[in-house]
């Protein structure tokens, strides 16, 4: 999505404040017992990731997975 997008999907009361490697920030949430998003910018884009952790997408896979994206 255009990064300009993607201040509706942050809620700073809501989501926890992660930094990538490149000093970006991620916004990660639950939303409720097994679903989760990660919200990020990379390179002028915007990203929005979720999962379920049924499906072995815990914070740490959508970490990983936003550091590889270059």
């Amino acid at each position: 999505m255009p990064e300009k997008d993607l201040e509706k999907f942050i809620n700073p009361t809501k989501d926890e404040v992660y930094e990538l490697s490149n000093g970006s920030k991620a916004y990660y949430r639950r939303h409720h017992e097994d679903f989760h998003t990660l919200v990020f910018q990379r390179s002028g884009f915007g990203y929005l990731f979720g999962g379920s952790t049924t499906d072995h997408y815990d914070l740490d896979v959508l970490i990983e997975t936003a550091e590889s994206i270059k």
